[in-house]
């Protein structure tokens, strides 16, 4: 290699006044687009989403530090492993909508979330990943889609004060489906907000809307779902799959703490049950059904013991 050579390769990899940490156009796009959907994410975690190839996070952590001397992305916190969480900044929102697909709703900066280690965005973080990934077992499936087929804190209009905000979405009709809701949680939710959750969403997707002279289900307008008619079924009838992950602190209670639900005797005109207010409890482990008063709490720790 001649002289004049070495130093043009030389020049090659040099950082740059603009860009001094030494990352790539390409690689600084995707950073971009996945917090633009992530919202807030470590550089573990990024470079497991955009460069699953490299052995190291050190190339994710340049173009993350090349961003942020653009004002593009922010570091406000830390995990509860001591892990640096990144954000974008408004700008850097502005700048992730140009490299996601068009039309697409980010919502706004996690800003603040980081402060307190953001050990839910964090789970759901790792439940995308996991799809993406796919299984790692030998009958474990391929992953599925791209950081660009996601979405996090998706809202769902119900109606007037009412609405379901998805922890993550994806979009994959390769394979058949037109939406996956993903609602994820970390062990704090009582099995009456888990039902609560599933109410909304049901009256989300019997919400209809008019297109043209058609009278449409509100989701498929959303989704830009088109579906398939087949004999004998109403196409306007099927309503996507929604995904609950249950993490945390789980233990042996998890089987009781999805078993209750509430009883379908419609309220009275004072607002509570009628009939005085029954609810009933299903056990896991012998399938019979008691009812209860609504003032007791469902009966985690006795159901948690027989199992």
């Amino acid at each position: 290699m001649g002289e004049d050579q070495a130093v043009a390769g030389a020049k090659a990899w040099a950082g740059s006044a603009d860009y001094p940490n030494k990352s790539t156009s390409k690689l600084r796009g995707d950073v971009l687009a996945a917090l633009g959907v992530l919202k807030v994410a470590t550089a573990d975690q990024l470079q497991r989403i955009v460069r699953p190839d490299l052995k190291s996070n050190k190339a994710i952590r340049a173009a993350l530090l090349d961003l942020h001397l653009h004002a593009l992305t922010a570091s406000d916190g830390h995990t509860a492993d001591r892990e640096k969480l990144w954000r974008l900044t408004g700008h850097g929102l502005e700048a992730a909508q140009e490299v996601l697909p068009t039309g697409r709703d980010l919502g706004g900066i996690a800003r603040g979330a980081s402060r307190s280690g953001a050990p839910h965005s964090m789970m759901v973080n790792e439940r995308i990943l996991a799809v993406l990934q796919g299984g790692s077992s030998p009958l474990g499936g391929g992953g599925v889609g791209s950081i660009a087929d996601w979405s996090t804190e998706t809202v769902h209009e119900v109606g007037p004060k009412m609405r379901a905000i998805t922890d993550a979405g994806l979009r994959a009709p390769q394979p058949g489906l037109p939406v996956l809701l993903v609602e994820v949680d970390r062990g704090t939710m009582t099995a009456e907000t888990v039902a609560a959750k599933f109410e909304r969403y049901k009256r989300f997707f019997e919400r209809t809307a008019k297109r043209g002279e058609e009278m449409r289900p509100y989701w498929h307008l959303m989704y830009n779902h088109r579906p398939r008619r087949m004999y004998g079924q109403d196409p306007n009838a099927v309503f996507p799959p929604v995904a609950i992950v249950f993490g945390g602190r789980l233990g042996p209670g998890l089987p009781c703490r999805t078993a209750w639900r509430p009883s379908r005797t419609p309220p009275s005109p004072s607002g509570s049950p009628a009939g005085g207010g029954a609810a009933t409890t299903t056990s896991p482990t012998t399938g019979t059904t008691a009812a209860r008063s609504p003032s007791s709490p469902p009966p985690w720790s006795t159901c948690a013991s027989s199992g």
